[in-house]
């Protein structure tokens, strides 16, 4: 997908996180909450995600499943935060995950989008943050929220559990790009 629009967008929301990150009033503050070792493993498994990174910005490549019927208005207008498939266990926002095969199993109706996101501020999800988040925007001055799932309940972990897949949530059209669709059968 090559839209020199879009590419602009995201190029400025770079720009402006990349400001944005080195003011006080954006700076995690998680390490406050409770289950802090839990948080510091989630943060430390995200970085493993991280495909690049521009102006102090981390971006990661992720898969985001969709409709066939939906490509066409990606493709020109990028990803819109409408919230059609669930309320949104972590956020209501747009979903993202590294696992191609997480993407196409339970999201993607013959078609799944390549994407990049720009993450500024993220929240690491553990387990006990599924009622404050589910449904709700973004969490106090997080802009991505980092949730890696269990493999039997698809749920934040809890302790002592192994995740199987990852989902990343941003609540700004503009900091995903999609770049590239893939058809299968």
């Amino acid at each position: 997908i090559k839209n020199t629009t879009l590419q602009q967008v995201f190029e400025r929301k770079l720009h402006n996180l990349s400001l944005r990150i080195k003011e006080e009033d954006f700076k995690p503050n998680w390490e406050k909450e409770s289950h802090v070792p839990r948080r510091k493993e989630v943060m430390k498994r995200m970085e493993k995600f991280v495909v690049g990174e521009s102006m102090g910005v981390k971006v990661v490549a992720l898969w985001h499943g969709t409709m066939k019927k939906n490509i066409a208005k990606i493709s020109a207008l990028g990803f819109a935060s409408l919230g059609k498939t669930d309320t949104g266990f972590f956020g209501k926002g747009i979903y993202g995950t590294p696992q191609a095969d997480y993407s196409i199993s339970h999201y993607a109706e013959g078609v799944t989008i390549l994407c990049f996101m720009c993450v500024g501020n993220v929240y690491p999800v553990v387990f006990e943050d599924k009622p404050k988040l589910e449904g709700a925007n973004h969490y106090q001055n997080y802009d991505c929220h980092y949730v890696p799932i269990n493999s039997t309940t698809y749920l934040a972990l809890q302790d002592n559990q192994e995740p199987r897949y990852d989902e990343f949530v941003t609540f700004d059209e503009s900091h995903v790009i999609p770049r590239f669709v893939v058809y299968y059968q």
